[in-house]
C-alpha cells in the first residue's frame, strides 16, 4: 500500500511550476505500454471470471508486465471464494472431544477466508483497484501514436494551432 501524500495530476504540478525540481513522470514517459497479459490457461473457475473483470475494467492501466500481480490478486479471489463456500456450507465452527470433554473450535476455512481476503486487497491496492488507490492510478500510453511516444511534459509545451 502506498503511504503518504496523493501525488498531484502531472498537468497542475507544471502549472505550479515544478519547484522542488523533482522529475516530473507522466504516464507517456513510462517504459511500459497498455496491454492486457495473456490469461493464463489454468485458473479455476472464479479465478478466471475475476481475471477477465478486472482486465476489464483496468483497461488502459494495466500492462503485460503485470501478468504476476493479476495472477496473485485473482488467485487470493479464487482462495476467497472456495472459503467462504465451504463456510457457508458447514458453518464457522466444528466440535471436538478430547480429554477435557467437548470443545468448539473454529473452522481452519475462517483462517484461509480471512488471509485470502486480506491479500486480494492488498493486490487490487496494488493494481490500483480500490477506492483508495483510484486517484492515484493513470492509464498508460498505448504506443500506437506518437503522441503517446513524446514525453508528456512536451504535450503541454506545444504551440496551439492558430484558430483565426
Amino acid at each position: 500500500m502506498a503511504r503518504g501524500r496523493k501525488p498531484n495530476p502531472v498537468t497542475l504540478k507544471i502549472l505550479r511550476g515544478n519547484p522542488s525540481k523533482r522529475p516530473i513522470t507522466s504516464p507517456a514517459s513510462s517504459p511500459f505500454v497498455a496491454g492486457i497479459p495473456p490469461k493464463p490457461k489454468d485458473l479455476d473457475a472464479d479465478a478466471a471470471t475475476e481475471w477477465d473483470r478486472l482486465t476489464r475494467e483496468l483497461d488502459g492501466v494495466l500492462c503485460v508486465a503485470d501478468a504476476g500481480i493479476l495472477r496473485v490478486t485473482v488467485d487470493a479471489y479464487a482462495m476467497f471464494r472456495q472459503a467462504q463456500r465451504a463456510l457457508q456450507q458447514h458453518g464457522l465452527t466444528y466440535t471436538t472431544t478430547g480429554e477435557a470433554g467437548l470443545m468448539v473450535r473454529a473452522r481452519p476455512e475462517a483462517r484461509i477466508l480471512d488471509s485470502s481476503r486480506r491479500a486480494y486487497l492488498h493486490a487490487l491496492s496494488e493494481l490500483g483497484a480500490t477506492p483508495a488507490q483510484h486517484a492515484r492510478v493513470q492509464s498508460l500510453p498505448s504506443g500506437d501514436t506518437p503522441d503517446d511516444r513524446d514525453s508528456g511534459i512536451h504535450k503541454f509545451f506545444r504551440p496551439e494551432p492558430n484558430r483565426g
